[in-house]
């Protein structure tokens, strides 16, 4: 789970952008609906070591529906690929985790993770 790869990185960034067309009401349906594909594609085809570590990588974005879809990433592949990682793979998704939630639940107020549909995808 190496988020410093290129790939991922790339991965990453268009994937940012489609959560971006895709929930944007300006956006043009013809934009939307290739924002979906490429989505839906990467769902598909991506393994899950490889959604999980998006999904990490989302998490710290400044946009709240980008960190929603990014905690959506390591839910999925948590709750229906556990079974492909490996042990220290599963560790360290623990670790990652944990300390994501440590970061951004602390006491501080204003918080983007005060967001109730954000506390509900930690939750989970």
């Amino acid at each position: 789970m190496n988020s410093n790869d290129p790939a991922l990185a790339n991965a990453a960034e268009l994937l940012v952008k489609s959560v971006q067309v895709i929930l944007d009401p300006g956006s043009l349906a013809s934009s939307r609906a290739e924002a979906q594909k490429y989505y839906d594609n990467l769902q598909a085809t991506a393994q899950p070591q490889e959604l999980c570590t998006l999904g990490f990588m989302l998490s710290t974005s400044q946009s709240p529906i980008v960190v929603h879809a990014g905690l959506q990433f390591i839910k999925n592949s948590v709750c229906y690929s556990w079974n492909k990682f490996t042990e220290e793979q599963r560790a360290s998704v623990k670790n990652m985790f944990f300390d994501l939630v440590k970061s951004k639940t602390s006491l501080s107020h204003n918080s983007m993770y005060d967001l109730p549909f954000l506390q509900e995808a930690l939750a989970k």
